[in-house]
């Protein structure tokens, strides 16, 4: 955090055509692309009957729900931390103040999601990880070049986006291998709206 005055400023201070327009076309895939991609997956393992579509659509849903969705409200919540188009990059935490910066939900979402893809598809497609990660760092990148994120928030939501997925994934292969597992939260779309599932193993 001590860095991201200086680092944060550079990069929203040395702005250019190219970078506006790669961040216009990158940013929303750290929120509403990402779940127009998962739908994707979901339409084409459902009319291919391709359960590897299937389940990067289903681990997708569930990482952006427990990483971009609880853990990182969670933590905006409790680190209160002001944006730096509001405070100026580098500014320090203050605890429960409903400020929203840290960390950064869209860097979250789009790390989670690409690391889903990755680890489904890059075995069998090497340029798979490139595309995603590539994807997902132009995400945070532009949250920082906009004013909205200090680098720091970035990193973290990267973070958050990465482990959670692994994490999904693992609790998932785990089951499907017939390895008994604590909790299970399955989110799904129904055709009347949103259901989420909780299941306990013993």
């Amino acid at each position: 955090m001590q860095a991201d005055h200086r680092v944060g400023g550079w990069i929203a201070d040395h702005p250019n055509a190219t970078q506006d327009n790669l961040g216009k076309a990158f940013e929303p895939f750290g929120q509403s692309a990402s779940f127009i991609v998962l739908a994707g997956f979901a339409a084409q393992g459902y009319w291919s009957n391709d359960p590897r579509a299937l389940r990067t659509a289903q681990e997708g849903l569930q990482v952006s729900l427990l990483g971009a969705g609880m853990a990182v409200t969670t933590l905006k919540y409790t680190f209160g931390r002001a944006r730096p188009n509001d405070a100026g990059f580098g500014a320090d935490p203050h605890f429960f103040n409903h400020k929203s910066s840290f960390p950064s939900g869209h860097t979250a979402q789009a790390f989670g999601v690409a690391t889903v893809i990755a680890e489904n598809y890059g075995k069998d497609h090497t340029w798979v990880p490139w595309v995603a990660y590539g994807t997902a760092s132009m995400v945070g990148w532009q949250r920082i070049y906009s004013r909205h994120h200090n680098p720091t928030d970035v990193i973290a939501g990267a973070a958050i986006g990465y482990y959670t997925a692994q994490w999904v994934i693992r609790r998932h292969r785990s089951t499907n291998s017939g390895e008994a597992k604590a909790w299970d939260f399955t989110p799904s779309v129904q055709t009347d709206g949103f259901l989420l599932s909780v299941r306990r193993s013993f």
